[in-house]
Parts: structure tokens; C-alpha cells; sequence
């Protein structure tokens, strides 16, 4: 099962979590991108059938909406992005709607393919598992039948740490991209 976060992430445009499993954190991961990325981002984006509008607001901040069906009516989606880097590795981080009272962060990593195309790799949820239950970073563990969900509790910079160590294929699901493409 799906669950549209509404469109996008992390690049999200529809950032989508697979099964019903995910990894959140209480903190962004490394630190604010400053520089004006306007030019990469402004602008109508598709993933398959979807589509988003995407405006850099500048300071790591980007707006994405999307029109959704619901109800007989169009209503309006909008999410607000934070951009960050971590090294040399950039992260969407973005504020769940369904999880908004414990202010958990969905994450992703996410790199331009192409001037146009960008690709978004969502958190594998058993490597942060395994990270937690080894003691390697702070977090809890939900499990029910159908979903694990990963809650990582650490500091920004241990945060940005802990991935910076590692081969980023390790922790992030580098098989199965979302690619959005830019159409305008």
C-alpha cells in the first residue's frame, strides 16, 4: 500500500512511503542548504501521473503543492521542504501531515540526474533497524502486522554523522528511485 504524502517528497513531489513502513526523525539531517537553488527547482514537476508545483523559497526552504481529487471538489496540498546537506550528500526533509503531532521528519536522499530529472531514494527501514537494535544511533522501534516504523531521536550532527560513515547504499534504497522530471 501507498501512502501519498501529498506530492512530493523530497523531492518529493509525491513522495510516496512504500508498504507502511517508514523512518522518521526528530531532527534534520546535516544543514541548511543556503544557496539559491531556484533555478534547479521553481517550476512544474510529474512523476508518472502526478503532478507538482515546486517554488525555492531560499535558506533550504522549498514549497511543493499539488490539486488533489476529494470529495467532488479540487482541495489544494501543500508541503514545505527543508533542504539539507550532509557532506556531500543532499536530503529532503519534510514534516509527515499524518505524524504531525509528534514532529517527526520523513527524510530521503535525493540527487539531479539530469538538468530536468531528479531522482529521490527513500530510507531502507531495516538498515535504521539494525542501527538502533545495534546501538549505533538513538531511536524506537513500532512493529505491528503489517509495518515497521523507525523513529530516530538523534542529535542533527550525530545524525549526519552516522550516515556520512556509511556507503550511502546502505541506508538508502538506491535500486528503486522516484524520478520526477521537469516539464516547465
Amino acid at each position: 500500500m501507498k501512502r501519498n504524502v501529498i506530492i512530493i517528497c523530497l523531492l518529493i513531489i509525491p513522495f510516496h512511503l512504500t508498504a507502511c513502513s517508514s523512518v522518521t526523525s526528530k531532527n534534520i539531517i546535516g544543514e541548511r542548504i543556503q544557496d539559491d537553488l531556484s533555478e534547479q527547482f521553481d517550476g512544474t514537476w510529474e512523476e508518472d501521473d502526478e503532478i507538482a508545483y515546486m517554488k525555492y523559497l531560499g535558506k533550504g526552504e522549498l514549497r511543493i503543492a499539488g490539486v488533489e481529487w476529494k470529495e467532488n471538489k479540487f482541495e489544494l496540498q501543500e508541503l514545505t521542504i527543508i533542504l539539507t546537506t550532509c557532506g556531500d550528500r543532499k536530503f529532503v526533509n519534510v514534516l509527515d501531515p499524518v505524524i504531525e503531532e509528534k514532529n517527526d521528519l520523513l527524510f530521503a536522499y535525493y540527487s539531479f540526474i539530469t538538468e530536468k530529472t531528479l531522482a529521490v531514494w527513500e530510507p531502507k527501514v531495516d538498515a535504521f533497524e539494525k542501527a538502533i537494535n545495534e546501538g549505533k544511533i538513538n531511536g524506537k522501534i513500532h512493529k505491528d502486522k503489517s509495518s515497521t516504523t523507525v523513529s530516530i531521536n538523534e542529535s542533527q550532527e550525530s545524525l549526519c554523522d552516522f550516515i556520512k560513515k556509511r556507503d550511502i547504499g546502505e541506508l538508502f534504497d538506491l535500486e528503486d528511485p522516484r524520478l520526477y522530471r521537469k516539464i516547465d
